[in-house]
């Protein structure tokens, strides 16, 4: 698609049903409100946009970085979205009033993704120095850093029961980590 747009398609013949100009620039990561009603977009122009999915329309946006916007994470209850930018910040904002509530200092580079694997107040961050960051909805610094991939780190998932994340590297990996914050595996390719 072009630059900044945003388009949902039809899984069943994968058809395009619907496409917008999202934000100018890139659109660095999509999240869908636990409600399925809305869809928040972090973008190059250090926005966080967000859209009603029944017709594409904007509902709001937030100034919410001053460097592009790369990463989101809908706490598990939709009340709170995590945003991480490329200015090394995660903010939790209130998804009804746009107020940020917190701003988490600390991060030695990007914050690529994040996950916010329950309703309680932790997420987990992925970095350019390739390590997992535990972090709280009211902390002010990350709290535990974790083992340290090879590389840095892109994308950032986590399983349904919370036990192992996954994360992929600029180097082609996929690492694993458990709850401890050790790596259990690493997936390479071609072997």
């Amino acid at each position: 698609g072009q630059a900044g747009e945003v388009a949902l398609w039809n899984v069943a013949d994968l058809a395009k049903r619907r496409a917008w100009q999202a934000h100018d620039g890139p659109v660095f990561d999509l999240a869908l409100a636990p409600d399925g009603e809305t869809l928040a977009t972090a973008g190059a122009d250090k926005l966080v946009r967000f859209w009603s999915l029944a017709n594409g329309g904007p509902l709001m946006q937030i100034e919410a970085h001053s460097s592009p916007v790369l990463s989101l994470a809908y706490k598990p209850d939709g009340a709170l979205l995590a945003s991480g930018g490329a200015d090394k910040e995660l903010k939790i904002w209130d998804t009804k009033t746009r107020e940020q509530k917190t701003v988490v200092t600390g991060h030695p580079g990007n914050i690529a993704a994040i996950v916010w694997p329950a309703k309680n107040a932790e997420l987990i961050t992925a970095s350019d120095d390739g390590a997992l960051r535990l972090c709280s909805e009211s902390g002010t610094r990350p709290g535990k850093t974790w083992a340290k991939a090879d590389d840095m780190l892109h994308c950032l998932d986590v399983t349904d029961d919370g036990k192992l994340l996954y994360g992929g590297a600029d180097n082609g990996h996929v690492y694993a980590w458990n709850r401890d914050g050790k790596i259990t595996l690493t997936l390479v390719p071609g072997k």
